[in-house]
């Protein structure tokens, strides 16, 4: 997809918006998830690429020796799957897209 296209399914989406408001609460999601796997972005550095408090045990309290590390990359691709997303890539299906930015 190269830039042009993009910016014809942001203007077709800008229309479509018009129409449907819910939508909008939806915009960023996709528009972020096909720039992004455009470019590499893998669902997998969501949970790769955190914080190291995210990952590190709790140092102290009821809860010393605690981490979510564990947890985090099933949370992750729940997640995306969740969202209608490839639970690994992140990229939205084609159909999802399709629906998105193509006038009905």
């Amino acid at each position: 997809m190269n830039e042009r296209m993009l910016q014809s399914l942001v203007q077709r989406l800008d229309v479509l918006e018009r129409h449907n408001s819910r939508l909008k609460r939806h915009r960023s999601m996709i528009l972020q998830s096909l720039f992004g796997t455009q470019r590499g972005w893998l669902a997998d550095f969501d949970w790769q690429d955190v914080g190291p408090r995210f990952l590190e045990p709790i140092p102290d309290g009821k809860y010393k020796g605690f981490t979510i590390a564990k947890w985090l990359p099933d949370l992750v691709y729940e997640h995306y799957r969740l969202s209608g997303r490839h639970e690994r890539t992140g990229r939205p299906p084609s159909i999802l897209v399709y629906n998105f930015f193509l006038p009905a």
